[in-house]
């Protein structure tokens, strides 16, 4: 029975430098910011407001949000911590804001077609 022990040590670590983190979590709270400027931005067509104005309100949201992670993501030294912390949060506000877009789209469809 030869049988691999799976251990969090046996984990390569790939050191980062501090520039590479910032720049990460930089391109994370853009992600975050473009999406919850779309996703507003729908809503916004939704009420009959200019699609622009809110979603530049929706880029507001995404910074304060992005503001949550950011040193999160920033203080991480190796490369595998980086790729966690960056899924952990696309997936808790990304994804939210995907889903409040998809949510628009559908409600601003049904608008247009019935009423």
């Amino acid at each position: 029975m030869n049988q691999k022990n799976n251990n969090l040590s046996d984990i390569p670590v790939t050191p980062i430098s501090k520039k590479d983190a910032t720049m990460t979590a930089i391109w994370n709270s853009l992600g975050l910011m473009l999406y919850y400027g779309i996703s507003i931005g729908i809503w916004g067509l939704i009420f009959k407001k200019s699609f622009f104005i809110s979603g530049f309100y929706g880029i507001i949201i995404g910074f304060l949000i992005s503001l949550i992670s950011f040193s999160k993501i920033a203080s991480k030294r190796t490369k595998e911590s980086i790729r966690i912390e960056s899924d952990v949060v696309g997936t808790m506000f990304g994804q939210t804001a995907i889903y409040i877009g998809i949510t628009g789209l559908i409600i601003l469809v049904i608008k247009l077609l019935f009423f």
